[in-house]
């Protein structure tokens, strides 16, 4: 896993791909700020629905497409609730705040300092919304080849991406694509939402131990290993 001095570097560098995230225009999720949860939904929905049934469906442009639909995020409903996970500490919560197809939402709140070790999204793209606070995204992908999730055996990942997700600014991902990633709060925590579209069978997921060493700095690979889905506290 990665160090703590590791991480805490992280937190204080300006992270390039934020800038990206940032030039994305405010009138994009300007028709947002009236909207009913229920509203908001729905638009999701049937944005949804439009381009993952198109006959040219690329889910890069769907998840940035979806993405921009989703800043401005009107209040989460109140009785949402949200449940411990693992034995993280400090805490990671999660809980699910809509449930339909083809897309499914999960908030998640990470206290002050709070990481989420890395972890995959198969056959799934994902767009997370920030709502509250900062975190630091990493994005990985897989480097050739993975063995299945309950095999020991080390393979190569790569990192991708670093991104500043917070109010206004997302971080998505599809299923070959930054599939990989991992969550570290900022010194006031954070809040956000998951926006989850199933591109393929469900087939489980595993977080991983990737090593603090680099096996090439310049392409910025590193040896992992799956570790099935309860993270190392």
């Amino acid at each position: 896993m990665y160090e703590i001095e590791r991480r805490a570097f992280l937190w204080q560098i300006p992270v390039t791909a934020a800038a990206l995230m940032a030039a994305i225009p405010e009138v994009l999720g300007a028709s947002s700020q009236n909207l009913t949860w229920n509203d908001f939904t729905a638009r999701l929905s049937d944005l949804a629905k439009e381009l993952t049934t198109s006959a040219d469906h690329d889910e890069d442009a769907y998840v940035y497409r979806l993405g921009a639909a989703a800043i401005g995020t009107p209040a989460v409903p109140s009785t949402a609730k949200l449940g411990r996970f693992a034995k993280l500490d400090p805490a990671v919560e999660f809980g699910p705040v809509y449930r339909g197809a083809p897309i499914m939402i999960i908030q998640w709140k990470l206290a002050p300092n709070a990481w989420l070790p890395p972890h995959n999204h198969p056959h799934y793209d994902v767009v997370s919304v920030g709502l509250e606070g900062e975190a630091v995204i990493t994005h990985y992908d897989i480097d050739g080849a993975a063995p299945p999730f309950e095999s020991d055996a080390s393979f190569t990942v790569r990192r991708t991406r670093e991104t500043l997700i917070a109010p206004r600014r997302i971080s998505p991902l599809t299923s070959s694509r930054d599939n990989i990633h991992t969550f570290q709060a900022g010194p006031k925590g954070a809040r956000g939402i998951d926006i989850n579209t199933r591109v393929g069978a469900d087939i489980g997921f595993s977080f991983l131990d990737i090593s603090a060493n680099a096996l090439d700095p310049g392409r910025a690979t590193y040896q992992a290993k799956w570790i099935g889905e309860t993270p190392k506290a």
